[in-house]
């Protein structure tokens, strides 16, 4: 049976959250669903989206804070892949290896 698979990661636009390069937004920043980036190629899909933790800030990032803030320096991206169709024999490769690693860390 073919089934799912989603990979999960966050892109730092710079190794210096403070002082590297970043994304500007005023008042407002794209955390919905509908506002993120989808590109489907296939079985594959590809989505870029920005949420409060990608924002450089000292405080709590919050809706209000985001409402009235001008010039919001967003430092890192959210991509999320996700994989369909991909076999059973490969996910069960995945999983085995990832115990492997985690069996390695237990014992050592």
């Amino acid at each position: 049976m073919n089934k799912r698979i989603t990979i999960n990661f966050t892109i730092p636009l710079s190794d210096k959250e403070w002082a590297g390069p970043c994304i500007i937004f005023d008042q407002w920043i794209p955390e919905t669903e509908s506002d993120a980036i989808v590109v489907n190629y296939g079985d594959k899909e590809v989505r870029l989206y920005i949420d409060k933790s990608c924002v450089s800030s000292l405080r709590d990032v919050t809706d209000k804070l985001i409402s009235s803030w001008r010039n919001i320096s967003v430092s890192k991206l959210i991509v999320e892949v996700i994989l369909s169709g991909v076999e059973d024999e490969f996910l069960n490769f995945i999983y085995e290896e990832r115990e492997k690693v985690q069996r390695k860390f237990t014992t050592a």
